[in-house]
């Protein structure tokens, strides 16, 4: 075993019997870090507007690779409480696709901004994050 490693190992039990004490806060959010920020396309012909008036900022969506797509192989669909509200937009989809089809990643989303302005096409934008456990530095 390694010395880092040992003291990792360590350490973290130390820490575990520390929780019951309260002195350990064991629910903390770890940071997420954001790879793309879009707008959600096609969100008019989907059932985006019917359920924009429940949609918060925050709101988790749940991403779907739709590799038979017959528009866009490389397409990504984004669902809202089971609903299908759009797509991430097709000059932005190929390397996320990839990423989902390898199986590496499991990316989450969620709805970063909404207008309900009737003017825009635009209507929310999301984000796709990486998952906290993921090292970047590495």
């Amino acid at each position: 075993m390694k010395r880092l490693e040992f003291l990792n190992k360590l350490f973290g039990a130390a820490a575990m019997m520390l929780l019951p004490l309260g002195l350990i806060n064991p629910v903390e959010e770890k940071k997420k870090t954001s790879l793309l920020k879009f707008g959600i396309r096609g969100f008019q012909y989907y059932r985006g507007p019917d359920l924009i008036h429940s949609m918060r900022k925050g709101d988790k969506l749940t991403i779907v690779r739709e590799p038979d797509n017959k528009f866009d192989k490389n397409a990504i669909a984004l669902y809202y409480q089971n609903q299908k509200i759009g797509f991430v937009p097709r000059e932005k989809n190929a390397v996320l696709s990839r990423l989902l089809d390898s199986g590496r990643l499991d990316l989450s989303s969620e709805i970063l901004e909404l207008r309900n302005d009737d003017v825009s096409w635009d209507e929310v934008s999301a984000v796709i994050f990486i998952p906290a456990s993921v090292n970047l530095a590495a």
